[in-house]
């Protein structure tokens, strides 16, 4: 994970932020966290048809436990272009 001034600045401070990930390696995460079918979702897509050359594939994980330990938040996998979010892909939300 990058640290966290590289969230900040990507408009995520609240989160974890992955160091850039090529396509093969959102979709193997994708499915280590239990989406077997990653690539066939309308969101991957958009992903894919929106990435331009420089652009950053990354994992956002806002995830925390609270004071009981019981982790609550949500993940995701975000397309960067510079600091801005130009597609994502939703996760898992955890309550």
């Amino acid at each position: 994970m990058e640290s966290t001034s590289v969230a900040r600045r990507l408009g995520v401070p609240d989160c974890k932020v992955s160091v850039p990930m090529t396509r093969d390696q959102v979709l193997a995460s994708a499915k280590s966290w239990g989406d077997p079918h990653a690539e066939t979702r309308g969101e991957w897509a958009e992903i894919l048809a929106a990435t331009q050359p420089g652009d950053q594939l990354r994992f956002v994980d806002c995830v925390k436990a609270n004071r009981k330990g019981v982790a609550a938040g949500y993940y995701y996998y975000a397309l960067f272009r510079g600091q801005t979010i130009i597609a994502q892909m939703p996760g898992v939300m955890l309550n």
